[in-house]
């Protein structure tokens, strides 16, 4: 046929027009009986794959399970925070027999868009027999659904996500809020402690020396980069509060001990390239990264050690936030100008929970504004 056809037709003879088209890394072809339909044919498939509905049946079921979970960890997780705690979720998954008879893991090899409600609400009903907790069990769902849902719109697969049809645990009731913790830290026990924490790795005793001299919390020294750290403050692009929904900053003003032990971190600690002083808090240990886990184990390690070295009660890291903003109350006018340093937004947790003077203090101090209230009266 001396005809010539647009780009992307073959004319393969009588009512045989074969159409192809490749967009987007996916390819398609058919055949139509006229050129006209062979043409609205390539179009209708460059505008659907284009749009991510084009529906390639080749494609999605060579895409398995398992290659769904491994996108998923490996283009998705590394930009999450918590991409730990979900990674062991994913091996849970890969673990599971998938609700058939057979080997654990075998249903890896289904294909991503073939894994039905039934086989996720098999896990659901099994797990619960096993005694396993209702935010367990979500959280596993949880993870599963948004490997479905990233495959979905980041491939371009047309993958309907099961996790959608199943019937969940009901959340637990939230427990009721305990009471505030009112922690305080004898001479005796800091000696302890502070002992423990420099057998501990080398990170373990800076960290904790800068958490009780500035009231930082553990997730703001672990993001301390050098370059954020002046003479006067340490600078911290991301706070744990955002203010609708927005991210800010603060500045940690530092007091001469403090400025002292962050110094002293910068000189013993080798420099790094990515100029994080402690190790990127997004990645894992082994990575190069300083995770959350990392120091609360080692910090918890240490207090163990102390409690057999004289310790005489029990203290989590987040309770050094405690100590040092009890300490330095005592070097502020009042709570305004105390919860602008600690990046409280409310003054009453600032002041209910935070704020632990011992009943000693708290007389020492009454009688010496009264002592120095009776002064200016005599004085007048």
């Amino acid at each position: 046929m001396a005809q010539s056809l647009p780009k992307g037709i073959t004319y393969r003879g009588p009512l045989q027009y074969q159409w192809r088209v490749r967009a987007r890394g996916v390819y398609a072809n058919g055949v139509k009986d006229t050129l006209e339909e062979a043409v609205a044919a390539r179009q209708d498939a460059r505008q659907r794959i284009n749009a991510g509905t084009w529906d390639d049946g080749q494609r999605l079921r060579s895409f398995t399970l398992a290659r769904g979970l491994d996108y998923y960890e490996e283009h998705v997780l590394p930009h999450k925070e918590g991409g730990d705690k979900e990674r062991s979720r994913l091996k849970t998954w890969r673990e599971w027999h998938g609700g058939a008879k057979g080997r654990e893991g075998d249903w890896l090899q289904y294909p991503m868009s073939s894994i039905m409600p039934d086989q996720i609400q098999a896990f659901i009903d099994e797990r619960q027999r096993a005694g396993s907790g209702a935010s367990t069990i979500r959280n596993c769902v949880a993870v599963l659904s948004a490997a479905f849902r990233n495959c979905r719109s980041r491939l371009h697969l047309d993958i309907p996500n099961p996790c959608l049809l199943v019937s969940l645990p009901p959340p637990p009731p939230p427990p009721p809020p305990p009471p505030p913790r009112h922690v305080t830290l004898p001479a005796s026990d800091a000696v302890a402690l502070l002992a423990a924490c420099r057998e501990g790795p080398d990170y373990l005793i800076h960290c904790v020396l800068i958490a009780i001299e500035t009231a930082m919390r553990a997730g703001e020294i672990r993001r301390i980069q050098r370059s954020h750290v002046h003479k006067t403050h340490v600078h911290l692009p991301k706070t744990k509060n955002p203010r609708g929904g927005v991210v800010r900053a603060r500045d940690v003003p530092l007091t001469e001990e403090a400025e002292g032990v962050i110094s002293d971190a910068m000189k013993v600690i080798s420099h790094r390239p990515d100029d994080w002083l402690f190790g990127d808090p997004g990645k894992r240990g082994e990575d190069g990264g300083f995770t959350e886990s990392m120091l609360s184990n080692a910090f918890a390690a240490a207090v163990k050690r102390a409690r057999g070295a004289g310790l005489t009660k029990s203290v989590r890291f987040h309770d050094l936030r405690h100590i040092a903003i009890t300490e330095l109350a005592k070097d502020h006018a009042g709570a305004m100008e105390l919860a602008k340093l600690t990046g409280h937004k409310t003054l009453r947790v600032l002041t209910e929970t935070y704020y632990n003077p011992t009943p000693l203090d708290q007389a020492a101090e009454l009688r010496r504004r009264r002592a120095e209230r009776k002064a200016r009266e005599k004085a007048v």
